[in-house]
C-alpha cells in the first residue's frame, strides 16, 4: 500500500510506495510543475518516504516566501531494505 497527498507544506508527498518487480512495474512522477510558498514551516516540493522502484524525473519546483528550511525533493529511503538502487531522480 502506499499513500499519495496534497499536503499543506509538500507539493507531492508519497509514503511507503513499493511497486515490487522493477521489470513488471514502476512508479512515476514525471512532469511536474509545484510552486510553495510561506513562513516558519519546511517547505518541501516532492517529499518521498520509503520508497522503492520509482523514477522521478523532469519535475520543476519554485518555492518562496521565508521558509525555514526548504527542499525541492527529500527522499528518504529505508537503507535496510537494499532499495538504494531502485530510485532513479533526474530533474
Amino acid at each position: 500500500m502506499f499513500y499519495f497527498c496534497i499536503h499543506r507544506f509538500h507539493g507531492i508527498y508519497i509514503y511507503n510506495y513499493n511497486a515490487g518487480n522493477p521489470a513488471n512495474i514502476k512508479g512515476a512522477i514525471y512532469n511536474n510543475f509545484m510552486s510553495i510558498g510561506g513562513s516558519g514551516n519546511t517547505e518541501t516540493g516532492i517529499m518521498a518516504y520509503y520508497h522503492e522502484f520509482i523514477d522521478i524525473y523532469h519535475n520543476s519546483v519554485n518555492i518562496y516566501g521565508t521558509p525555514n528550511n526548504s527542499y525541492g525533493i527529500y527522499s528518504y529511503t529505508n537503507t535496510g531494505t537494499g532499495s538504494n538502487n531502485t530510485v532513479n531522480i533526474k530533474n
